[in-house]
């Protein structure tokens, strides 16, 4: 029965109200508890479903096991009332939100926002798996998507144990069981082809039914269609659905991969458990949408944004790279052949079924990159610039979550400016587990192929994995020292362990519960082992990733304590060194940053990386000739790595020289023709220049490989210029909603809104960009950059006393900066002050600021008597 009691009746201590839905198996009501007074949802099994005794018993059964579940992705089953005479019911949490079949009515979901869902429904189908708990009915219209755009799986009703038969005979046909009605549990169109068999299901056939609803999310259409269930039932067990993008152009391999592999007709060619596919979910989504520093993506955003260069973007660099502190380990390459002397160890992978070999793995990447790290003669890449490399994999590596092949391996070599990468995995051996190393050549050619078996010495094992890469390399002609024996960073192997544990969860601080998660482990590593100096820098590396997320001060305070802590154990570890020179830069202590640079170089004579590092502090303090000579530098050790081409082109763009900054643009992109980051700072340059029409072209190149929030926001500035406020509004608005919390993005659509007359909208914009930028001057107060970005805001919301004072101050730090110096010109205009800000601005063009900018600056327009405005007005290229 649909409605098995009327509106405002009672049941238990619960008030009926109103019927929400009902199906095959029964109908649902929303209700009050009147005893602990919160809305609920209960589900009444249809009469015709709790006739049948066995099938009563084995439900009610059932749902209690699924109601110990306990996950932010999972509808709450609160309890089960099985009352003589009346029909049983399941009493859960209501959820507010909307179907997902009512959101797919609409068409295909946004990309990003696809995978999100999937990725919420992995993580809850991972907590239901490892209780061994199937599904059996995951389709749209068992998904509430939140107005968070969260997913909860909701309506465990037909849920089962691992095993458990699903109460067909082996004679009943296919086409009998599809068509009697209750005999198969699920949704014909959404089964697997097991479920189709009546044969008996694992977690893997719900990963079938997430592929069929994900393929639904990203194309608008069902995987599998029949005029009836018979022609349904062959088309999902003979029938492979068309390649996803085939059927939306802005879909790529990656997708068609990850959709092939979970719609496989075979369970064993699936993915092996939900959290192998959440890795995979995870690797796809990271290219899909990233979030990195401006040092990163590119040297500035358009619209003021000469301004912010070095604002948000920075900051977030800093917080990056202390992230990545622990891998920064280069040792000194060989004078005489640099490039061929720069390894990469790539991430090892466990490929058993036992997951408690990820630590393994995980553990043995550190170790052996550590202890390869202690050769003098060979430079190692830090492992955080190896998992940034990883979001460029090729697309089926990280669909199907695979150790790289060979050309694989050879294209990262080539990626990471190394001349051999070290990959290894974790096979299943006689009587436990092995290692398998291989060392790559950037020429695909693989040598030193070497097994290991896994005993209870783990520090032993990574002495004779490095030791079999060093002969593996002699054997190329390359000169290596064998390692030191003594290269580990604890005896205890229980601490190293919980370690390694940390960082893989510090790897992933997006995902909820994981930074907090490390910090537990790194405290308990920590706690085993006091000495332990890199669990220490690990915590700092949480610390500051803590303060990422929540922008909370109190957690630079931590993570610099940290950064002291492991300081005082071990002082001659470069990358403890590393650690505390980040922490300094990110609080403002530039010279403190640079001395500990300089120990760190010291100790690793051609480490690039703190050659980087220092490039940017001068060039923080406006000293090019000094960060241009350190930018060179790094260069020289690793001459193709992208990022310090980039460096360089940062320096060129900062001190005006866009031309310059043009040409090592062009550099990353010839080394990264398949990443978005080149083309975007090449068209920033381009811009800053006066070639509008060429940067448009690299913005859409950046685009068409990944939606960055800097491409969109630099192409909503040309449309600014241009005077189409509404097409710059709708990218401004794309760029936000990619990067929210970045103070510039937030006024750039400020200004676009106000164009518009939206002036509300346009307040609340000035208004967030105020705060975020507040907060961040919360840790180092004496940013000036920060501070003129502050009294740009502080201007545009009329605050005129509160902007003047922003100003005065960043111009008393930094008196010749020409990013201040063109804040200082705004904010004197916007306030009436056309002598004033003419005096600014007229300083700001000799220190390098963009004549392009002041061309299409509304602000400056008062400024008709000013002859450096008029003399920029006129100068177009």
């Amino acid at each position: 029965m649909d409605n098995p009691a009327p509106h405002d009746a009672r049941l238990s201590r619960y008030r009926l109200e109103r019927l929400l839905g009902s199906g095959g198996m029964g109908s649902v009501h929303l209700a009050y508890d009147l005893s602990l007074e919160r809305p609920v949802a209960i589900k009444f099994i249809s009469p015709e479903k709790a006739a049948d005794q066995s099938v009563r018993r084995r439900l009610v059964r059932e749902v209690r096991a699924a109601a110990a579940l306990d996950h932010p992705n999972i509808c709450t089953i609160y309890e089960v009332i099985d009352e003589p005479g009346g029909p049983p019911c399941i009493v859960m949490q209501y959820v507010e939100g909307e179907t997902l079949a009512a959101l797919l009515r609409n068409g295909p979901l946004d990309v990003r926002f696809a995978l999100n869902i999937a990725t919420d429904l992995a993580s809850a189908l991972s907590a239901a798996h490892k209780r061994r708990i199937i599904h059996r009915d995951i389709k749209p219209q068992n998904i509430i998507v939140t107005p968070e755009r969260r997913a909860k799986l909701v309506d465990f009703g037909i849920a089962a144990y691992y095993g458990d038969p699903i109460g067909v005979s082996a004679d009943t046909t296919t086409a009998d069981r599809l068509t009697q009605t209750g005999d198969v549990p699920g949704t014909p169109a959404y089964m697997s082809p097991e479920q189709v068999h009546g044969r008996q299901l694992d977690g893997r056939s719900d990963l079938f039914a997430l592929g069929a609803v994900l393929f639904e999310c990203l194309t608008g259409r069902r995987a599998f269609n029949g005029r009836n269930a018979l022609e349904l039932a062959g088309q999902i067990v003979s029938h492979d659905p068309p390649p996803v993008s085939s059927l939306r152009p802005d879909l790529g391999e990656a997708h068609d991969e990850l959709c092939r592999r979970l719609l496989a007709k075979d369970p064993r060619d699936r993915f092996a458990s939900a959290d192998e596919l959440l890795g995979a979910l995870q690797v796809l989504s990271t290219g899909t949408h990233q979030s990195r520093p401006a040092d990163d993506q590119g040297p500035a955003y358009w619209r003021n944004r000469r301004v912010m260069a070095g604002i948000a973007g920075l900051l977030l660099a800093a917080v990056a790279g202390i992230l990545a502190l622990q891998w920064l380990r280069e040792t000194p390459a060989s004078p005489t052949s640099s490039s061929q002397a720069v390894i990469a160890v790539l991430p090892f992978r466990n490929e058993t079924s036992d997951p408690a070999n990820d630590t393994l793995a995980a553990g043995t990447t550190e170790a052996v990159g550590r202890r390869l790290a202690a050769i003098r003669s060979l430079s190692v890449v830090p492992f955080e610039e190896v998992r940034e490399a990883a979001r460029d994999w090729p697309p089926a590596v990280k669909a199907a979550n695979r150790l790289p092949q060979p050309a694989d391996a050879a294209a990262l070599a080539k990626m990471l400016g190394a001349a051999f990468v070290v990959e290894g995995i974790v096979v299943a051996g006689d009587s436990g587990a092995d290692v398998l190393t291989t060392v790559v050549h950037v020429t695909g050619q693989r040598s030193g192929v070497t097994r290991h078996r896994v005993g209870a010495r783990v520090f032993d094992l990574h002495r004779d994995i490095a030791a079999a890469v060093v002969r593996a390399l002699s054997e190329r002609g390359i000169v290596v020292e064998p390692p030191e024996q003594d290269a580990q960073p604890t005896s205890n192997t229980d601490a190293f362990a919980e370690y390694t544990q940390a960082r893989m969860f510090l790897d992933r601080p997006d995902v909820a519960g994981n930074l907090a998660h490390a910090i537990r482990l790194f405290e308990s590593a920590i706690a085993k082992d006091p000495a332990f100096a890199l669990a220490h820098a690990g915590l700092a590396d949480a610390y500051w990733a803590q303060f990422r997320e929540t922008q909370d001060p109190s957690w630079t305070t931590k993570a610099m304590a940290a950064n002291i802590d492991a300081l005082a154990i071990d002082p001659a570890q470069p990358e403890v060194r590393l650690s505390l020179a980040l922490g300094y830069r990110e609080q403002g202590e530039l010279e403190k940053a640079a001395a500990e640079l300089q120990r760190v170089l010291d100790l690793q004579p051609a480490n690039d990386a703190a050659y980087r590092v220092l490039s940017d502090i001068r060039a923080r303090q406006a000293d090019w000739p000094a960060a241009e000579d350190s930018a060179l530098t790094a260069i020289s050790f690793r001459p193709s790595y992208w990022r310090n081409h980039h460096q360089l082109g940062l320096i060129y763009f900062n001190s005006g020289d866009y031309d310059r900054a043009a040409a090592a643009f062009g550099r990353v992109v010839e080394l990264q023709p398949d990443s978005a980051r080149g083309y975007q700072s090449l068209g920033t340059a381009l811009q800053a220049a006066g070639r509008n029409d060429e940067a448009l072209v690299e913005y859409e190149r950046a685009l068409a490989i990944s939606p960055s929030p800097r491409a969109y926001s630099n192409v909503g500035t040309l449309s600014f210029w241009r005077g189409d406020y509404r097409k710059a509004a709708d990218a401004y608005d794309k760029a936000t909603t990619l990067l929210p919390n970045d103070p510039e993005l937030q006024s750039n659509l400020g200004d676009a809104l106000s164009q518009l007359g939206q002036h509300a909208r346009a307040v609340a914009a000035y208004r967030t960009a105020a705060d975020q930028v507040q907060r961040l001057l919360a840790v180092n107060p004496n940013d000036p950059q920060r501070l003129a970005a502050l009294g740009l805001y502080r201007a545009k919301l009329g605050e005129r006393e509160a902007a003047a004072d922003a100003i005065h101050r960043a111009l008393s730090l930094a008196e010749t900066n020409g990013q201040v110096l063109y804040a200082a010109a705004l904010v004197r205009a916007l306030a009436g002050d056309a002598g004033g800000s003419c005096a600014a601005l007229t300083k700001a063009l000799s220190q390098g600021a963009s004549e392009e900018e002041v061309r299409h600056a509304l602000e400056l327009r008062p400024l008709t008597a000013c002859a450096a405005y008029t003399s920029a007005m006129q100068s177009v290229k």
